[in-house]
């Protein structure tokens, strides 16, 4: 008698069992997903906002009359001088100023 009724209290306890770890896994699974997917927007809000600050910047620098002289000149055939190359910095990094996100800025002439 013992023997049946643990018999079936055990069987009893394994699907519950079952039923129990099946729900909350699939609830777990289900909370797991929408969380990846909310911090993957989150991720490329910040990016494009990033992304949209280095156009803006790059644009200031760009668009500086010193620059744009060196740069017409180089394209025309007379490479900027040493000196010239020396007065850049301070004018690139006025990207730096604005935001402790970017590192450094590179400025070529194709």
């Amino acid at each position: 008698m013992l023997l049946g009724f643990l018999a079936v209290m055990l069987l009893i306890l394994t699907f519950v069992g079952y039923l129990t770890f099946h729900s909350v896994s699939t609830l777990l699974k289900n909370n797991a997903e929408k969380h990846i997917q909310q911090t993957a927007v989150q991720a490329n809000g910040r990016l494009e906002g990033i992304l949209e600050q280095i156009n803006s910047l790059t644009t200031l620098v760009s668009t500086n009359e010193y620059i744009q002289q060196l740069l017409l000149r180089d394209v025309e055939g007379q490479p900027p001088t040493f000196a010239e190359r020396q007065a850049l910095p301070p004018i690139i990094n006025l990207v730096q100023l604005y935001t402790d996100d970017i590192k450094s800025v590179e400025l070529f002439c194709v």
